[in-house]
């Protein structure tokens, strides 16, 4: 399971992806099909980021054959609700206030099996809308009706897409890589970064992060402080850069105020990705 807090990064599509990818490199297998699971949240898993990751770990051939498959109405579990429900399970008998306590929860919440958790740095994160942008052109392909996409090495850039698990149905194929664009582009490409600083977070939040921490055991409160300081060091920067914007424009822009340093979100928050699970035929996510 990989965390990391909200004053890091969020919790959208291109964490996920990084996950994803973060968890196929430190797990390195010979299987040559990859089976994924997930539900079906447009934010985090059904979109071009994580399509992009799919599209890119055939073409450097990291896998012969990719499937995401989604859950369907009425046939929404997953296994890894079980683990989620350990977790959640532990949570109410302990207190966490800093990551490093919810790392000891998660691990302690199955002793007889405990999960592995890695605690995420920002040079762990990748922009792959970014590099979706850039490569990919998605408008024909309708995911939002999809229930399965596949992706294979022999097809380079095309996705086949089904709107049901019926194995009667037709694949519908698709290619998504932008005119102009090279299947060599994309596999010598160097993954954009993840800028992972300055994070949204109300004036609210804020100030009650400020009146916790005097109730913090003394151990726990150098991290929070740390934090508040980044998050005061970096509105300064982002109200100089906004003026900059403001005397060559003459107007203010609230998106370039948001993107420059205005918001850094400080609660701590756990995305646990389940366990990678390997059988005989399958990587299954």
């Amino acid at each position: 399971m990989f965390l990391w807090h909200e004053g890091m990064s969020g919790r959208g599509g291109n964490e996920i992806s990084s996950c994803v990818f973060e968890a196929l490199n430190s797990n390195p297998t010979v299987k040559r099909k990859l089976t994924i699971w997930s539900d079906n949240c447009v934010g985090q898993n059904k979109n071009k980021m994580l399509l992009f990751l799919w599209i890119y770990l055939t073409l450097t051939d990291k896998f012969d054959e990719i499937n995401h498959k989604y859950l369907v109405s009425g046939h929404s579990f997953l296994s890894c609700d079980i683990d989620f429900a350990q977790i959640e399970k532990r949570k109410r008998v302990e207190k966490c206030e800093v990551p490093m306590d919810l790392v000891k929860l998660i691990v302690h919440a199955t002793p007889n099996n405990p999960f592995i958790v890695t605690l995420l740095e920002p040079n762990n994160f990748y922009d792959f809308k970014k590099a979706a942008d850039m490569y990919l052109n998605t408008g024909k392909l309708q995911i939002s009706k999809c229930s399965w996409l596949k992706i294979t090495k022999d097809k380079p850039g095309v996705v086949q897409t089904k709107t049901t698990f019926n194995e009667l149905e037709a694949w519908s194929a698709c290619k998504v890589i932008k005119k102009g664009v090279t299947v060599n582009t994309i596999k010598e490409m160097d993954l954009p970064s993840l800028v992972c600083e300055n994070k949204n977070i109300s004036v609210e939040k804020k100030k009650d992060l400020q009146q916790m921490l005097p109730f913090l055991k003394e151990e726990n409160k150098e991290f929070f402080e740390k934090l508040i300081k980044l998050l005061q060091d970096s509105c300064s920067v982002g109200l100089v850069l906004v003026l900059i914007l403001q005397a060559q424009s003459g107007s203010w822009s609230c998106k370039a105020i948001r993107s420059l340093g205005l918001g850094l979100s400080l609660v701590l928050s756990a995305r646990p990705r389940p366990r990678l699970q390997d059988q005989d035929n399958f990587a299954h996510y």
